[in-house]
């Protein structure tokens, strides 16, 4: 948050009612071996019809754990009334969005 005091807290991230989400593979330095990562992304579409970035997670894998720390980190911070998901055809997204997101479509 911009000029936000050291300790404080993000807003809540209210209403939202598709997520679209994905990830992509990118080379990083880790323990001196240069390896691949996933940067997962998750992008919202609110009430009012805007986009907006949910959150980022770099991760080593794409499997269902990773993907559900990284739901529920996004409901913790107060994401609701997620009618809609977009995301890959992939079976840790897949497990994870029926895990945490079970009432929302799957397009």
């Amino acid at each position: 948050m911009k000029n936000s005091p050291p300790g404080a807290t993000a807003p809540p991230l209210g209403q939202t009612k598709c997520l679209i989400w994905d990830a992509r593979y990118e080379k990083v330095r880790y323990d001196r071996v240069v390896r691949d990562v996933a940067v997962f992304s998750v992008i919202g579409v609110g009430l009012g019809e805007r986009r907006h970035v949910l959150g980022l997670s770099v991760t080593l894998s794409e499997t269902e754990a990773h993907w559900r720390a990284f739901l529920e980190s996004l409901l913790a911070h107060g994401i609701h009334g997620t009618t809609f998901v977009v995301p890959d055809d992939h079976t840790g997204m897949k497990a994870a969005r029926r895990a945490v997101l079970g009432a929302a479509t799957w397009q």
